[in-house]
């Protein structure tokens, strides 16, 4: 027999669901005022993806690639 959780954990979820809700409002609203947009762009249209691909390319290469160069490691890709 399953019991109903209690009135302070269904209160907790409820205040979690709400506060997240509140705070999404707040960011889209500073991320159009500090870009100066009027549309309701999300930050995923903002952000510069090909900086951030070039960035994680040179992170794997810094800690695989020239480690396994350095000790002479063959690749066969």
């Amino acid at each position: 027999m399953k019991t109903a959780p209690s009135a302070s954990v269904k209160l907790f979820n409820l205040l979690t669901l709400m506060l997240s809700m509140y705070l999404s409002e707040i960011a889209k609203h500073y991320l159009r005022k500090w870009c100066r947009i009027s549309s309701d762009a999300s930050i995923r249209s903002i952000v510069d993806w090909s900086y951030y691909k070039q960035r994680l390319s040179s992170a794997i290469q810094k800690i695989i690639t020239i480690p396994a160069a350095m000790q002479k490691v063959i690749y066969y890709f």
